[in-house]
């Protein structure tokens, strides 16, 4: 059989400590992600870790001719089930405490989801991740996708392993295919850009777990004691690949795929030097590292709602809510652990008991509590209340402007969005002037129809997501998951500018700044240069004040959480932007080109307002809403002196016939 009839399952101590790490780097990380860059890798420790302990089960059984699927799966839901459905429960009933009821809904189908082990599926195709998509930081369950895969990997695996285990020379060959495939199955989803599903799904994921299995058959099925010393040094090389992979890594980084690698590596090494007794091993070992270790599940399940509840009440939180949150969650922990998931652990309850009580009766209620829920919009008791009353008092349009049928925006530019009759405003004729740039274009489009109307002229608007209008190098300046899609875009719009006499630019020019000043600041004038020796009109549009803490939905939120203090006006907005708008503009003014702001229409002396008629103009922090685009524009068309700067400037391509 190529493995030992009789193997000693010795408890690995080391082991617990490993899951002191990987559960640290995920909670900091999540808590201030700026301390642990990459510290999301800590699931990928966890899923090395679970395939070394499953395959060792697994292989121990059959080593014995024990093996059952029935008391392989008894185990797993001991292990994950009690806890899994308590924080779920307790989620979900907070949630209906606490959220709008949009939110409760979408919360909802998560808990269904999380329940029949496909939380990683619903969150790969149905999880918002549009340019402005709410922050996923503030959705409760999304953590849960981990245990999807884990859940999924646990069905398959078994069958897989004992199937190959009949023909032990092939089981390394096949262990290697398989986690070659995943990581090549990675790779190609990452390549063509679709991130979520290489980051949820199991099949990018399984070389992770399969490292793990495979480290486990190439040591027998034993715990072999190595060398002292190349114990040590592989330790301290695992260490070291997981800590520069945690310290360079960030949540822009294209991930699984090859980046993974590192810390799958260097968690098989300290697995694989665990057991024998070296000063990595034996502080892994330590009882308050051990401590950490044995709650780290318990742990995992409750940092993510209790950190999201946070960030859905106040957005960005601070140090002292940090603090106070790592506390709640510790205490939420220990509670879960010695009152539910040690309890669980150790029942000698037979296989049909358990799945009836652990899976079965929690499915069916959690099933029926969400529908209920799902079935009234998210109100579910609320509906007996006054709350659907009050809150409909609130109700108002606060979509992004990308969301309007008028506006083309996408995150790749195609040749089909520049020629959307629907984004022609103000005319149906092509007209010859175009608005350009990212999603500030793309804000920028009620407001400026409503000043064209006054003007009796007409454009057109094209803009791709977190892609800055310059045509040297655009890519340089965004993110690396979109940096092709952005060079693509620019290359389109490039070919379409031939149709107008004047093109109005705007973009996050701030964001775009920070990443290389005096890059971008040429690069700007560059694409000025360019386009003037086409013999374009330009127009530059400032950006508006970015609004920091500022949450259009609050107001509502305020029904239910009376201790939200919503803010309407923003003191210091101006000075944060000023900078900003005076690089563009003195880029503008170099090149001889139209400068437009629309700062003084939102700001007065140090303070900027979120709304305009009582009415909220801003969808986020730096953005417009479509609504509130088009009221910024109406507002700007009473202010005599903006429409005087508005009309001297367009009359430029006035005169030139369009």
């Amino acid at each position: 059989m190529g493995v030992p009839v009789k193997t000693k399952q010795d408890y690995r101590n080391d082991i617990d400590g490993l899951r002191a790490i990987a559960v640290l780097l995920v909670v900091v990380f999540h808590i201030n992600e700026k301390l642990i860059p990459g510290g999301f890798i800590g699931v990928d420790m966890f899923f090395v870790i679970s395939g070394y302990v499953i395959t060792w089960a697994i292989i121990k059984g059959y080593g014995s001719g024990e093996f059952s699927f029935a008391d392989f799966y008894r185990k797993r839901i001991k292990r994950i089930l009690p806890a899994m459905f308590f924080v779920t429960a307790v989620t979900l009933a907070a949630g209906v405490a606490l959220m709008l009821p949009e939110d409760v809904e979408a919360l909802s189908w998560s808990a269904v989801a999380t329940v029949l082990s496909g939380a990683n599926i619903y969150f790969t195709y149905f999880l918002d991740t549009s340019y402005f998509a709410s922050d996923s930081r503030a959705i409760p369950l999304l953590h849960m996708w981990s245990l999807g895969v884990e859940e999924q990997f646990y069905i398959f695996w078994p069958a897989f392993l004992l199937t190959i285990l009949r023909w032990p020379r092939f089981v390394i060959p096949a262990l290697l295919a398989l986690i070659a495939l995943s990581i090549l199955v990675g790779e190609l989803q990452l390549h063509q850009g679709f991130y979520s599903w290489a980051y949820y799904m199991l099949p990018a994921r399984a070389f992770e777990l399969a490292a793990g299995g495979l480290l486990i058959y190439a040591q027998k099925g034993k715990q072999p004691q190595l060398h002292k010393g190349i114990a040590f040094s592989a330790a301290v090389l695992g260490l070291l690949l997981i800590g520069l992979s945690a310290a360079l890594l960030t949540g822009e980084s294209p991930f699984p795929g090859l980046l993974a690698i590192p810390v799958t590596l260097g968690t098989v090494l300290l697995l694989a030097s665990g057991s024998t007794a070296q000063p990595i091993s034996l502080i892994l070992s330590l009882p308050p590292v051990r401590w950490v270790g044995l709650i780290s599940y318990s742990l995992y399940l409750w940092h993510w709602p209790v950190l999201a509840y946070a960030h859905y009440m106040f957005g960005e939180i601070s140090v002292t809510q940090q603090l106070a949150c790592a506390a709640l969650m510790l205490c939420l922990s220990v509670l879960s652990y010695y009152s539910v998931e040690k309890p669980a652990r150790f029942s000698e309850k037979p296989f049909r008991s358990l799945a009836i009580r652990y899976f079965a009766v929690p499915t069916a209620a959690m099933v029926i509590v969400a529908s209920a829920l799902i079935i009234t919009k998210g109100f579910g008791p609320w509906l007996l209340t006054k709350y659907p009353e009050q809150l409909a008092q609130f109700s108002t349009d606060i979509r992004p402007a990308g969301d309007m049928d008028y506006v083309c925006q996408t995150s790749t530019l195609s040749k089909k969005d520049t020629e959307n009759p629907k984004c022609i405003i103000n005319g149906t004729s092509e007209p010859k002037i175009l608005l350009w740039g990212d999603s500030n274009a793309s804000h920028y489009v009620g407001a400026l129809a409503a000043l064209s109307r006054e003007a009796g002229i007409s454009f057109r608007n094209f803009a791709h997501s977190a892609c800055p209008s310059v045509l040297d190098r655009p890519e340089r300046f965004t993110r690396e998951k979109i940096a092709k899609a952005c060079k693509s875009s620019s290359a389109t719009a490039l070919k379409e500018f031939d149709k107008y006499d004047t093109i109005i630019m705007s973009s996050s020019w701030d964001t775009y700044l920070r990443q290389n000043e005096a890059e971008f600041t040429q690069a700007l004038a560059k694409t000025i240069e360019t386009l003037k020796t086409k013999n374009k009109t330009i127009i530059v549009l400032g950006q508006v004040p970015r609004l920091y803490g500022y949450d259009p939905t609050c107001e509502r939120k305020n029904i239910k959480l009376k201790v939200l203090h919503c803010r309407d006006a923003f003191k210091g907005a101006p000075q944060r932007i000023e900078t900003t708008n005076q690089i563009v503009k003195k880029v503008a003014s170099e090149k001889g080109v139209g400068y437009l702001d629309f700062e003084p229409i939102l700001c007065s002396r140090d303070f900027c307002g979120s709304k305009i008629a009582e009415k909220s103009i801003y969808y986020d922090t730096g953005h417009l809403s479509g609504a509130g685009s088009e009221q910024l524009g109406i507002a700007a068309s009473k202010n005599s002196g903006f429409m005087s700067d508005f009309i001297k400037i367009m009359n430029i391509t006035m005169q030139s016939g369009s």
